[in-house]
């Protein structure tokens, strides 16, 4: 009894880790994504943060609609340069690797 105890315990992780598997999945994908996107925020935020007006100056806290509308245009332009330029450049990438 008590070998067949252990092969049914092992049975129930089994199952509950491949029940797990698709989230554990997704996760892994997602935060795959939000790492490139992250980069790519990063490097858009400053201008469009400086053009809008939306810094914090002299220790005064920024101007809220100026503030949304630079957060609302850096998603949008760092979607577009996806989008436009980086996924040309990728699929270019691939016509050249062996």
């Amino acid at each position: 009894m008590g070998a067949l105890g252990h092969i049914s315990f092992g049975k129930f992780y089994m199952r509950r880790a491949l029940r797990l598997l698709p989230a554990l999945i997704l996760l892994v994908i997602v935060c795959d994504f939000a790492t490139v996107a992250i980069a790519r925020l990063y490097g858009q935020h400053f201008p469009i943060v400086y053009a809008c007006g939306a810094l914090a100056v002299d220790g005064a806290p920024p101007d809220p609609p100026r503030a949304t509308l630079a957060i609302g245009l850096t998603f949008l332009v760092a979607a577009a340069s996806f989008r436009w330029l980086e996924c040309p450049m990728l699929r270019l990438k691939r016509r050249f690797e062996p």
